[in-house]
């Protein structure tokens, strides 16, 4: 069964980074299938296993985005600052460091939504306080659906939103409409 086939590589990259612990590519790829197998259950030997498949300065942009963005979600908040600061001033291109990528997911694969409150606003932005996690999110205006549902948001606001990472981040990905927000479920 593919369950077997799983279970297999999983060992055999347990054994191989256990026999080479500096081998990066076995700790991403050991990460990864954990990872795709319940992160919430896995998340002590998945952050031990990201750590370890970037060091500082190397290339591994993609391995510290990872570790940043399991670290943010369920390891410490100080380590996911400190790697995605480093992102930060890892060179990529601006428009690369802001898109979103890797939204917040449920078991059955949809958007997690998440209600938030409006702690501060500006022009273009905004910061959102959602309860699920500890630090303030990031919102772009380009979130909102059209430029009407942006100016209705206001400071002290309840909204609704599904939340993803960039190179910098947590950052609210879709600000939902009213009448979306009024139908659809936080998970």
């Amino acid at each position: 069964s593919s369950e077997a086939t799983v279970d297999k590589a999983i060992a055999m990259l347990r054994k191989l980074t256990a026999e080479q612990p500096l081998s990066k590519d076995g700790h991403h790829e050991l990460a990864r299938i954990l990872i795709s197998r319940g992160e919430r259950g896995n998340a002590s030997e998945i952050s031990h296993h990201l750590k370890r498949s970037f060091s500082a300065g190397d290339s591994n942009v993609e391995s510290r985005f990872a570790y940043a963005r399991h670290e943010y979600l369920y390891g410490s908040l100080k380590n996911a600052k400190a790697e995605f600061e480093a992102l930060k001033r890892s060179g990529l291109n601006p428009v690369v460091l802001d898109q979103v990528r890797k939204e917040i997911k449920d078991g059955q694969g949809n958007a997690v939504v998440y209600d938030g409150r409006v702690a501060n606003i500006y022009d273009s932005f905004a910061f959102v306080s959602i309860a699920e996690f500890a630090d303030q999110v990031f919102m772009h205006h380009t979130a909102a659906a059209s430029a009407n549902a942006w100016e209705e948001v206001s400071r002290g606001e309840t909204v609704r939103v599904t939340v993803g990472f960039s190179f910098k981040g947590p950052k609210v990905k879709r600000l939902l409409e009213q009448k979306e927000a009024s139908t659809s479920r936080a998970s």
